[in-house]
């Protein structure tokens, strides 16, 4: 069986750089928002709709200054 690989968004590509320049990982974002870890990477990687996460990635994107 052979697996293939998601490849990253735009979106999700920017957002992990960033944190590796920060010293940061999900699990920190997620801390300091108080939401799950798969919440936000599924904020990151899009996989969240809606106005709440629209918000939620903005905040994300505050955040770590993007």
């Amino acid at each position: 069986m052979m697996i293939t690989k998601n490849p990253m968004t735009p979106t999700e590509r920017a957002v992990r750089h960033r944190l590796i320049d920060l010293n940061l990982n999900i699990s920190d974002v997620s801390r300091h928002f108080k939401w799950s870890s798969q919440y936000t990477l599924d904020l990151i990687k899009g996989k969240s709709s809606g106005p709440a996460a629209k918000t939620n990635l903005e905040r994300i994107f505050k955040y770590i200054e993007i």
